[in-house]
């Protein structure tokens, strides 16, 4: 009895215990681990002024640091800087940086390989892909700490350019012109981000198979909780999730919804943000005089069940759209419903005068001796040919018939967007900040390297897009952005589909994980100095 008495005492002392350290202790994060990410494509340069593929610029946000990062609300805020001052007139932006950043070699940063680093983007045999935005921007340094950046105008998206990764000068330095994309700091790049390069595993050829990072200890934001961060390259959809339905990484992104359907469905673990993308029907009146009557437009917008793409093709990984801000740049209260209504859609064409006429065939709509008919051009990819397929379905209803082709990316780019080579086109455009509508449809931009497709010409809008560059105000800018839409959806020889989603999916290994709202995928990176995958518990009182 005595010895059964003791046993119960000694377990119910160590429950009294256990309850007690679990009522005054927390369960934290802890260091440790490995995550494994794959990726379509391998990379070419681990290079932020040179970094082109979203493999590339993966690589770069969790090798360097930039002056300022993404936020989890979608704003900037600082990283290598410690302050940003900007002056009444807009025009000149001082930067203070911190005094505690260093590289992975441990070398200090300061104002010296900010000014390289942007001294190389604008170097024009370099072809950076950044260079455009630098064009015409001084940059001094009046002490180490401080960076002056002085603007030819006003432009509110400035801050956009202050995300560039920063170049070690000491290392770069003595690197010829020439020789820039061909140095080994392409591949064995050293930066001052979270995670520093450990190794690179290649094929026999020489192509890049993984490169394992892992964390840099001293990170000036926080050393990061995983141990060890592994990016495994797959040269299609297919192998990339089929390696993660066995388990050979433990999160993917970017894929098809088409072609992850069922691995989605599979998963709990499925964290989605919009894209600053908007998916539209571009209209050229020049190719085909019947898409130049604002009637025929309204009609087929009115027309389309958006819901059906984003839901049907796109597996609800997408949101429908009418206007011309993608989902993440407006205010929720600003976003408007979606309908469609087809009666009403035949009762417009009916009143400007397209008449339905019975001929040789199906029936078709005339307005005098013009058919309504158009040619319908996209991407080969399955999934806007899917899309644009059921258009056509669509609008057979209001019996309109369309003719689709198609073409490779670069070959639509080169040979038809820049020719302006068609009659609708189904295509996309990106954004990096809600001054950017001037791009697409400023008057200025409608020469063959503009992005203004559809050659619209507008001196009203022409003035409101430019008052938006010059707004500092981002409610202001809403305000200014909701009449530009307005005036887009009066004149404007286009019709908005959709905004899709960024998709990342896990197995659930790594907690804490978010998706902030991201302007590029390479963002979703931001926070991944705060992601873990063990725990342990501390004392309350040591929670601080």
């Amino acid at each position: 009895m005595f010895v059964v008495l003791g046993i119960m005492a000694i377990i119910s002392l160590i429950v009294t215990i256990a309850l007690f350290q679990k009522n005054l202790s927390t369960k934290v994060a802890a260091y440790g681990g490995e995550f494994r990410e794959g990726i379509i494509g391998a990379p070419r340069f681990v290079n932020p002024i040179l970094a082109e593929s979203p493999t590339d610029r993966s690589l770069v946000r969790l090798v360097y640091s930039s002056l300022l990062k993404r936020a989890k609300d979608g704003s900037l805020t600082y990283d290598v800087a410690e302050s940003l001052t900007i002056s009444e007139d807009a025009l000149t932006y001082t930067v203070k940086l911190r005094n505690d950043i260093r590289f992975h070699d441990r070398k200090t940063l300061d104002a010296d390989d900010v000014l390289f680093t942007i001294d190389m983007t604008q170097q024009t045999n370099l072809n950076s892909p950044y260079r455009i935005a630098w064009d015409l921007i001084s940059v001094t340094a009046p002490d180490p700490m401080t960076i002056i950046f002085k603007l030819p105008q006003p432009y509110a998206g400035f801050e956009e350019n202050l995300t560039l990764g920063i170049l070690p000068e000491h290392l770069w330095r003595p690197v010829a012109l020439d020789q820039f994309s061909y140095s080994e700091y392409n591949v064995s790049a050293v930066g001052s981000g979270p995670y520093k390069i450990r190794s690179l595993n290649t094929h026999r050829d020489g192509i890049p198979l993984s490169y394992e990072l892992s964390s840099y200890h001293t990170y000036h934001l926080g050393r990061p909780f995983i141990n060890k961060l592994t990016l495994k390259f797959y040269e299609n959809e297919t192998k990339l999730i089929e390696a993660f339905s066995k388990g050979a990484v433990d999160a993917i992104s970017e894929i098809h919804p088409e072609n992850g359907v069922q691995a989605y469905a599979s998963r709990d673990d499925v964290l989605t943000t919009p894209l600053p993308r908007i998916f539209g029907l571009f209209a050229q009146q020049v190719q085909n005089p019947a898409l130049g009557d604002q009637s025929v437009i309204n009609a087929i917008s009115t027309a389309l069940d958006r819901s059906i793409i984003t839901e049907r093709i796109l597996h609800g990984y997408a949101h429908p759209q009418n206007r011309a801000l993608p989902v993440g740049f407006v205010s929720e209260s600003s976003q408007q419903a979606v309908a469609f209504n087809i009666e009403q859609a035949r009762e417009i064409l009916d009143s400007a005068g397209w008449k339905l006429t019975t001929g040789v065939g199906n029936a078709v709509r005339m307005k005098g001796n013009q058919t309504l008919t158009f040619t319908l051009t996209t991407v080969d990819s399955p999934e806007l040919l899917s899309i644009a397929e059921e258009i056509r379905n669509q609008l057979s209803l209001l019996d309109i018939p369309i003719i689709i082709r198609s073409f490779p990316i670069d070959d639509l780019q080169q040979d038809i967007i820049r020719a302006r080579s068609f009659e609708m086109l189904l295509f996309g455009q990106t954004f990096r900040h809600d001054s950017d509508l001037y791009s697409f449809w400023h008057s200025s931009q409608r020469g063959s390297s503009g992005l203004n497709i559809t050659q619209y010409n507008n001196s009203q809008t022409d003035a409101l897009l430019e008052k938006v560059r010059e707004t500092q105000s981002f409610e202001e800018r809403q305000e200014l952005n909701e009449r530009i839409e307005d005036q887009l959806a009066l004149d404007a020889s286009v019709i908005f589909l959709y905004t899709p989603d960024f998709v990342y999916m896990s197995n659930g290994i790594a907690q804490g994980v978010t998706l902030p709202h991201i302007r590029a995928s390479q963002e979703r990176f931001t926070d991944v100095h705060n992601w873990f995958i063990h725990t342990e518990r501390i004392w309350n009182i040591f929670t601080q």
